[in-house]
């Protein structure tokens, strides 16, 4: 008579373990995001929501890739970048930024996931302008202009990365207005008064 009682307590359980796993893989996946500081030097990254991920860091470049759950019908496959302008003078590109996307696969346990990697340089990495020229045919990337800020490249007229937020915080070029000549000027006069003076 016990051993029904028994029986039952095991289905039960098993019941239990499957709706906790059931549960899990419905849970909400984490939101990825990527945040890449370029002030100089090797740039700093932070990155939340990413797993299996490797960061490749070289002085003003950077190679980030991981995997990503999916949401929804997932991102968009393929290929997209966007181009950094200074906005100092006349338009020139200062950084440069590439996401690539793999199709939806499916890991052990079944759950979806996406491929990304990131690639990222700004204009003293090494082969930066070929690669400019190389990410501009057959028509350059979609631009932003830099402002010193944290920007968001995710928009749909950049990036279009959905769910995946691109952030990239790059130094601003700002013009002097002439100053730096000015200050190099009153310097070579106060040198040649001195001179002149020690010279009596």
């Amino acid at each position: 008579m016990q051993r029904p009682k028994v029986l039952l307590v095991f289905v039960i359980a098993g019941m239990v373990a499957v709706a906790a796993s059931s549960a899990w893989a419905q849970a909400a996946p984490p939101q990825p995001v990527v945040k890449i500081f370029d002030l100089g030097g090797p740039p700093t990254v932070t990155l939340a929501g990413l797993q299996n991920t490797v960061t490749q860091l070289l002085p003003e470049e950077a190679f980030i890739s991981g995997i990503v759950r999916v949401q929804g019908n997932g991102l968009r496959a393929g290929n997209s970048g966007v181009f950094m302008l200074e906005s100092a003078g006349a338009p020139s590109v200062s950084d440069w930024l590439t996401l690539t996307v793999g199709p939806i696969t499916q890991d052990p346990v079944g759950l979806p996931y996406q491929t990304v990697e990131i690639d990222f340089q700004s204009d003293g990495a090494a082969n930066f302008d070929k690669n400019v020229a190389d990410l501009s045919i057959p028509v350059p990337l979609p631009s932003v202009v830099e402002d010193g800020t944290l920007q968001n490249l995710s928009g749909v007229n950049l990036l279009n990365s959905g769910y995946l937020t691109i952030d990239v915080e790059s130094a601003e070029e700002v013009p002097d207005g002439g100053a730096t000549g000015v200050l190099l000027g009153l310097a070579a006069v106060a040198l040649a008064r001195f001179g002149r003076r020690n010279g009596r």
